[in-house]
């Protein structure tokens, strides 16, 4: 959906639930209603339901009934909506319904300065530790480039470090005065020699490439 059309959703979601609950709490049920983000839970178990493909339509079994892999999703939804009997269960359900009646709302996103607004009470709010993680993270690797890593062994145990490859020997002066009396510079020849490990044809090759 992309955040701006999620936090659409979430806004209409969100109204057209508080305005079923007044109704039907005040009118209907004389029940006292749990705190807590019941509707936006059910709102968010209906985009699950409608978008949500089965992948395993028989992923498990019980009493000759399959289920699939959403099953697990459900009954763990159900157990938050039966935690508190009607004044859970009804939040649920009114959400859900709010859900499936504002899927295709959703495409209209909120005015521009919503967004806006959002992401500034959202940085008031929000302390978010991950770039200075990763920026720690970077620098490690980096002082660690020039260190030996330690390989790990097939069984959990820690390999001897490797060591580092030897450079290859500077190219003798005959090679260089070789390739250099073919027309090539010398600067070019030496960088070749020491790319291929002082191999003549090879570093032939690459000059001619």
């Amino acid at each position: 959906m992309g955040s701006r059309r999620f936090g659409a959703f979430i806004v209409y979601t969100s109204v057209l639930s508080t305005i079923l609950e007044l109704v039907f709490f005040n009118i209907f049920f004389d029940i006292e209603r749990y705190s807590g983000p019941y509707p936006q839970l059910g709102a968010v178990l209906a985009l699950y339901h409608k978008f949500t493909p089965r992948l395993h339509p028989k992923f498990f079994g019980i009493l000759g009934y399959d289920f699939s892999e959403k099953s697990l999703t459900y009954g763990l939804c159900a157990q938050v909506m039966f935690a508190g009997g009607l004044s859970t269960f009804v939040p649920v359900m009114i959400g859900f319904l709010s859900g499936l009646c504002c899927v295709n709302f959703s495409a209209n996103e909120l005015p521009s300065i919503v967004y806006s607004l959002a992401g500034v009470i959202g940085k008031g709010i929000i302390i978010d530790e991950a770039p200075a993680i990763m920026m720690a993270r970077s620098v490690q690797r980096g002082a660690g480039g020039n260190r030996q890593r330690r390989a790990v062994a097939p069984n959990g145990g820690v390999r001897a470090p490797t060591a580092p490859r030897p450079p290859p020997p500077p190219p003798p002066e005959e090679t260089i005065a070789l390739l250099t009396s073919m027309g090539f510079e010398r600067e070019a020849v030496i960088r070749a020699l020491q790319q291929t490990d002082n191999n003549v044809e090879a570093a032939a090759n690459r000059l001619m490439g």
